[in-house]
């Protein structure tokens, strides 16, 4: 997946855990996106190919942790990290951040693998919605009529 070179990504500012207390943030930053890709098909599209490549990585995150794969679950951590801040899905990003670093410290990541897992299917189901009605979607984020 390329990032459009015209914007640069940016890490969500200060995401909050859902449950801490404050509103969490959208699963998918609508106007972040835009301002990254421009235009709502191309977002669309690479949504679309997130959910193909991504619907399973929690999955795939355990199993590897099981058989002590643990570089190998890092890279797969920083691949959904990085995918997840281009795309604006701001959950997702957030704790496949910690994964990784978690990972990365030697620690135990199981905890975050599970807070991972429920982000991504959140943020699958957010993507299946933006897709099959991009106005209501739009609507929800605050953005009314503005894509």
């Amino acid at each position: 997946m390329q990032k459009n070179t015209h914007h640069d990504a940016e890490q969500p500012e200060n995401p909050q855990r859902p449950g801490a207390g404050a509103t969490p943030s959208p699963s998918i930053h609508l106007a972040r996106g835009l301002m990254i890709w421009e235009n709502l098909p191309t977002l669309c599209k690479y949504l679309g190919q997130f959910s193909a490549r991504h619907a399973d990585s929690a999955v795939s995150l355990r199993m590897l942790l099981e058989v002590n794969e643990y570089a190998a679950a890092s890279t797969l951590a920083r691949n959904l990290v990085e995918n997840a801040n281009q795309l604006a899905l701001t959950q997702v990003g957030l704790y496949a951040s910690q994964v990784q670093w978690l990972l990365s410290h030697n620690r135990d990541a199981e905890a975050a693998v599970r807070s991972l897992e429920l982000a991504l299917h959140q943020t699958l189901h957010d993507i299946a919605l933006l897709q099959a009605d991009p106005k209501t979607f739009a609507h929800s984020q605050g953005l009314g009529d503005r894509v």
